[in-house]
Protein backbone atom coordinates (compact mmCIF):
# COMPACT_ATOMS: atom_id res chain seq x y z
CA UNK A 1 0.00 0.00 0.00
CA UNK A 2 1.35 3.76 -1.05
CA UNK A 3 0.55 6.86 -0.09
CA UNK A 4 -0.15 7.90 -3.10
CA UNK A 5 -0.45 6.50 -6.42
CA UNK A 6 2.76 8.45 -7.95
CA UNK A 7 4.71 6.56 -5.18
CA UNK A 8 3.59 3.34 -6.55
CA UNK A 9 3.89 4.41 -10.63
CA UNK A 10 7.38 5.21 -9.59
CA UNK A 11 8.16 2.15 -8.83
CA UNK A 12 6.27 0.54 -11.69
CA UNK A 13 8.44 1.95 -14.04
CA UNK A 14 11.46 0.59 -12.44
CA UNK A 15 9.79 -2.85 -12.13
CA UNK A 16 12.33 -4.37 -14.32
CA UNK A 17 15.14 -3.57 -12.38
CA UNK A 18 13.67 -3.88 -9.41
CA UNK A 19 11.73 -7.29 -9.88
CA UNK A 20 13.45 -8.96 -12.65
CA UNK A 21 13.83 -11.86 -10.72
CA UNK A 22 10.38 -12.79 -10.27
CA UNK A 23 9.93 -12.84 -13.27
CA UNK A 24 12.14 -15.98 -14.18
CA UNK A 25 9.73 -17.64 -11.79
CA UNK A 26 6.86 -16.04 -11.80
CA UNK A 27 4.31 -14.01 -14.41
CA UNK A 28 3.54 -10.72 -12.19
CA UNK A 29 0.10 -8.58 -13.82
CA UNK A 30 0.24 -5.24 -11.18
CA UNK A 31 -2.17 -2.71 -11.79
CA UNK A 32 -3.19 0.20 -9.57
CA UNK A 33 -6.45 -0.54 -7.12
CA UNK A 34 -7.97 2.64 -4.70
CA UNK A 35 -9.20 1.03 -1.43
CA UNK A 36 -13.05 2.27 -1.48
CA UNK A 37 -14.68 0.30 1.91
CA UNK A 38 -13.24 -0.78 5.05
CA UNK A 39 -14.84 -2.80 8.02
CA UNK A 40 -14.05 -4.45 11.10
CA UNK A 41 -15.83 -6.79 13.16
CA UNK A 42 -14.43 -4.72 16.05
CA UNK A 43 -15.64 -1.43 14.61
CA UNK A 44 -11.81 -0.07 14.10
CA UNK A 45 -11.37 2.50 11.44
CA UNK A 46 -8.30 0.63 9.49
CA UNK A 47 -8.47 -2.50 8.90
CA UNK A 48 -4.94 -3.89 9.98
CA UNK A 49 -3.26 -6.96 8.48
CA UNK A 50 -1.91 -9.39 10.40
CA UNK A 51 0.44 -12.39 10.03
CA UNK A 52 -0.75 -15.13 12.35
CA UNK A 53 -0.68 -18.84 11.53
CA UNK A 54 -4.38 -19.44 12.57
CA UNK A 55 -6.04 -16.57 10.47
CA UNK A 56 -7.23 -17.24 7.44
CA UNK A 57 -7.04 -14.63 4.33
CA UNK A 58 -9.51 -14.92 1.60
CA UNK A 59 -8.51 -12.64 -1.60
CA UNK A 60 -11.60 -12.43 -4.40
CA UNK A 61 -10.07 -10.74 -7.76
CA UNK A 62 -13.67 -10.23 -9.64
CA UNK A 63 -13.08 -9.31 -13.02
CA UNK A 64 -15.20 -7.13 -14.73
CA UNK A 65 -16.05 -5.05 -17.84
CA UNK A 66 -15.05 -1.75 -17.36
CA UNK A 67 -18.53 -0.14 -17.84
CA UNK A 68 -20.06 -2.82 -15.17
CA UNK A 69 -17.19 -2.05 -12.42
CA UNK A 70 -19.75 0.64 -10.69
CA UNK A 71 -22.58 -2.20 -10.91
CA UNK A 72 -20.40 -4.76 -9.22
CA UNK A 73 -19.20 -2.18 -6.18
CA UNK A 74 -23.17 -1.21 -5.41
CA UNK A 75 -23.78 -5.29 -5.83
CA UNK A 76 -21.18 -5.41 -3.43
CA UNK A 77 -22.44 -2.57 -1.35
CA UNK A 78 -25.91 -4.33 -1.21
CA UNK A 79 -25.62 -7.96 -1.46
CA UNK A 80 -21.70 -8.84 -0.08
CA UNK A 81 -22.00 -6.65 3.33
CA UNK A 82 -23.58 -10.00 4.37
CA UNK A 83 -20.71 -11.50 4.91
CA UNK A 84 -19.90 -9.38 7.05
CA UNK A 85 -22.53 -10.60 9.71
CA UNK A 86 -21.34 -14.30 9.48
CA UNK A 87 -19.50 -16.56 12.14
CA UNK A 88 -15.40 -15.91 12.02
CA UNK A 89 -15.35 -12.26 10.56
CA UNK A 90 -12.62 -9.83 11.10
CA UNK A 91 -12.51 -7.70 8.87
CA UNK A 92 -12.61 -7.11 4.93
CA UNK A 93 -11.38 -4.59 2.42
CA UNK A 94 -12.77 -3.22 -1.45
CA UNK A 95 -10.77 -2.03 -3.56
CA UNK A 96 -11.37 -1.18 -7.12
CA UNK A 97 -8.80 -1.01 -10.28
CA UNK A 98 -7.95 2.35 -11.98
CA UNK A 99 -8.57 0.73 -14.91
CA UNK A 100 -11.84 -0.55 -14.46
CA UNK A 101 -11.37 -4.13 -15.13
CA UNK A 102 -11.46 -5.82 -11.56
CA UNK A 103 -12.72 -5.50 -8.03
CA UNK A 104 -10.68 -7.37 -5.09
CA UNK A 105 -12.07 -8.26 -1.65
CA UNK A 106 -9.35 -8.57 0.94
CA UNK A 107 -10.79 -10.45 4.11
CA UNK A 108 -9.79 -12.00 7.20
CA UNK A 109 -11.20 -14.50 9.12
CA UNK A 110 -10.84 -16.33 12.55
CA UNK A 111 -9.87 -19.25 11.44
CA UNK A 112 -9.97 -21.32 7.73
CA UNK A 113 -12.85 -23.03 8.81
CA UNK A 114 -14.92 -20.25 8.63
CA UNK A 115 -14.19 -19.46 5.03
CA UNK A 116 -14.94 -22.93 3.92
CA UNK A 117 -18.09 -22.94 5.39
CA UNK A 118 -18.90 -19.73 3.23
CA UNK A 119 -17.47 -20.94 0.34
CA UNK A 120 -19.55 -24.52 0.99
CA UNK A 121 -22.95 -21.99 0.03
CA UNK A 122 -21.17 -20.05 -2.92
CA UNK A 123 -23.87 -20.60 -4.95
CA UNK A 124 -26.21 -18.60 -2.89
CA UNK A 125 -24.11 -15.99 -1.94
CA UNK A 126 -22.16 -15.33 -4.83
CA UNK A 127 -24.82 -15.88 -7.30
CA UNK A 128 -25.38 -11.56 -7.59
CA UNK A 129 -21.84 -10.95 -8.79
CA UNK A 130 -21.24 -13.99 -11.08
CA UNK A 131 -24.36 -12.31 -13.18
CA UNK A 132 -21.77 -9.35 -13.84
CA UNK A 133 -18.24 -10.73 -13.20
CA UNK A 134 -16.37 -13.65 -12.85
CA UNK A 135 -15.07 -14.35 -9.68
CA UNK A 136 -11.53 -16.04 -8.15
CA UNK A 137 -11.50 -16.18 -4.95
CA UNK A 138 -8.43 -18.03 -3.02
CA UNK A 139 -7.82 -18.71 0.69
CA UNK A 140 -4.31 -17.60 1.24
CA UNK A 141 -1.67 -17.29 4.35
CA UNK A 142 -0.31 -13.65 5.12
CA UNK A 143 3.63 -14.83 4.87
CA UNK A 144 5.45 -11.73 4.71
CA UNK A 145 4.42 -8.08 6.30
CA UNK A 146 6.41 -5.13 5.99
CA UNK A 147 5.12 -2.27 7.99
CA UNK A 148 7.14 1.86 7.77
CA UNK A 149 9.44 2.38 10.57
Amino acid sequence: QFQKAEDWLDISRRAGQLFGHFRAISQSDPHLYEVIYQSTASGALHVTIEQAASLATMINVFTVEPEKQQQLIETWFKEGKQFERLPGFISTTLHRSTDGKRVINYAQFQKAEDWLDISRRAGQLFGHFRAISQSDPHLCEVVYLRKPQ
